[in-house]
């Protein structure tokens, strides 16, 4: 994701980004470890005032579990 992030500067100007949509599975988290880099790419795109929204196919938690998960990332 880190990479993602540098490859955007020079795709994009990132004052342009009103908002990005990221999966959880796999993207955000495996399991209910992180992705290496995801948390701090989040963190970056927010401390850009970048919205950050979450989606995911998976119906085996409530949303209420999924956010917790995500709170507890950071």
């Amino acid at each position: 994701l880190s990479t993602l992030l540098g490859a955007a500067r020079f795709m994009f100007n990132l004052s342009e980004i009103k908002a990005v949509v990221f999966d959880l599975d796999g993207v955000i988290w495996r399991g209910s470890i992180p992705v290496p880099g995801a948390v701090e790419t989040v963190a970056r795109f927010r401390e850009a005032g970048i919205r950050c929204f979450y989606c995911t196919n998976n119906s085996r938690k409530a949303a209420s579990e999924f956010s917790e998960l995500l709170n507890s990332m950071g």
